[in-house]
């Protein structure tokens, strides 16, 4: 029985859910269809390039399910950075700040989960001015992936797998496609469909599953890429009232994260903005952004060597992601959804793109492995 495979979309979930389904099942073929490809940076929508890409879990203490994708993805991306360095995965310390009165511990310090696990003293909170009374800090040891090295990596694999990535234009019509065979498809109509399309399932789901295209909303981020290097990364969840000079920061939606990479830059962010779609950066968010930074980093002594910001638009979902399998035009389609991580893409690659094998046994057969890299 044939096993012809079509992903739609080449960010992080895409790339991880096609070699994953490579390395699992023996398939005839598997075709990644995308509008954006790695080493692409003219879409603020394909938000893979500008991630922070690190592993530091959004999951709650209440979400099994996400925590168990986040705990597989910890360690797949730890083996990687401890023997595959073409990667351009490498491990850092990274210390967590979060005001004791809004957030819960996360679980992955609780549960003494991740490596090296260590409270940050009273001394360094005042470093770092925060007040001890207010602010709780820990650090642990995280990676850090460098975008374009990691995805240009995955590409290799899949090809290397046999897999080939085709460009198209739009997926407006890509369903119809799929039916009338217009993508010229030496198969015809594919055996399973993966939608790991990002914000694009909502123009993919508009005419097929209007109730959950409703659901897909950007979430706008904004960064500043800085020619600064640090042996550390560093996350403020709940910024103090007011910043440098007493002024006020520059609004609810904005936190503090700097990401040193391998390639010798910083990734200094942020925000998070639900139901944005603009694409323009805003000067006073990067004023703010390093001036925050210069703040709470003082290593860094405010001299930055900045090289460019950006904005780019996260795919969101009300809800959380979506991970499910399902039928369309009369049971002639089957299709497993895999969009709407928001900003996790990367941290959760791995334990979502197992569950979409998980979802495939019935239509691909027999495993052949259950992961390509030891847990």
């Amino acid at each position: 029985m044939p096993k012809n495979v079509v992903v739609i979309g080449a960010g992080v979930s895409g790339l991880t859910s096609a070699f994953l389904l490579l390395q699992t099942y023996k398939l005839d073929s598997l075709t990644i269809v995308a509008s954006e490809l790695p080493g692409d940076t003219f879409a603020h929508d394909y938000t893979s390039p500008w991630a922070g890409a690190n592993w530091m879990s959004f999951a709650k203490s209440s979400d099994p399910t996400q925590i168990r994708r986040d705990s597989i993805t910890y360690k797949l991306l730890n083996d990687l950075a401890d023997n595959a360095p073409e990667t351009g995965i490498k491990k850092y310390t990274a210390k967590l700040f979060w005001n004791k009165n809004v957030e819960e511990t996360p679980w992955y310090i609780q549960t003494r989960f991740a490596n090296g696990i260590r409270s940050i003293s009273d001394e360094e909170l005042r470093y770092r001015n925060m007040d001890p009374n207010e602010y709780v800090g820990y650090e642990y040891q995280s990676i850090t992936v460098t975008p374009v090295i990691y995805c240009h990596y995955l590409r290799s694999r899949i090809e290397k797998l046999g897999g080939v990535i085709k460009r198209i234009p739009k997926i407006e019509d890509l369903k119809k496609s799929f039916i009338d065979n217009e993508l010229d498809l030496p198969f015809g109509k594919p055996d399973l469909l993966v939608n790991c399309s990002g914000l694009g399932s909502k123009v993919f789901l508009q005419s097929i599953e209007p109730e959950e295209a409703a659901k897909v909303i950007p979430v706008k981020g904004q960064i500043v890429v800085v020619q600064n290097d640090l042996p550390f990364q560093l996350v403020v969840e709940n910024l103090p009232d007011n910043g440098p000079n007493g002024k006020p920061y520059y609004g609810k939606d904005q936190f503090l994260n700097i990401f040193p990479r391998g390639d010798g830059y910083c990734i200094i962010g942020g925000i998070m903005k639900k139901g944005d779609w603009s694409k323009k950066v805003d000067p006073s968010l990067t004023e703010s952004i390093l001036k925050m930074c210069g703040q709470h980093v003082p290593e860094l002594d405010g001299k930055f060597k900045k090289l460019y910001d950006y904005c780019a638009l996260r795919p969101g979902r009300e809800g959380g992601v979506r991970v499910e399998k399902k039928k369309y035009y009369d049971n002639d389609l089957t299709v497993i959804h895999n969009y709407g991580i928001g900003g996790a893409g990367y941290q959760a690659s791995y334990g979502l793109s197992l569950d979409v094998c998980e979802l495939a046994s019935d239509i691909l057969g027999p495993k052949r492995q259950v992961c390509p890299f030891k847990l």
